[in-house]
């Protein structure tokens, strides 16, 4: 399926200008207001930790559906055949 191009994108139009605003790095020099290279590692940093953490989660979530659904089943075949 292809994702419309409406508001709910989570990227914004112009990605770059979003992140530069985020980062408070400035278009002409290249640096940051407040430390440059070494903010943005730790911005790197934050977002990979963000991503693994969000990935534990939606794992840990898929993880408990499927117990949900192999005990449901269980359950469902020993009322049929437990009787």
């Amino acid at each position: 399926m292809q994702e419309d191009d409406a508001d709910e994108s989570d990227v914004p139009a112009d990605a770059q200008a979003a992140a530069s605003g985020v980062l408070g790095v400035d278009d002409n020099s290249g640096e940051g207001s407040s430390g440059g290279k070494k903010n943005l590692a730790q911005v790197a940093k934050g977002a990979i930790f963000r991503e693994v953490v969000l990935a534990k989660v939606r794992e840990a979530k898929e993880q408990e559906k499927v117990a949900q659904v192999e005990k449901d089943a269980a359950d469902k075949a020993a009322r049929r055949y437990g009787d």
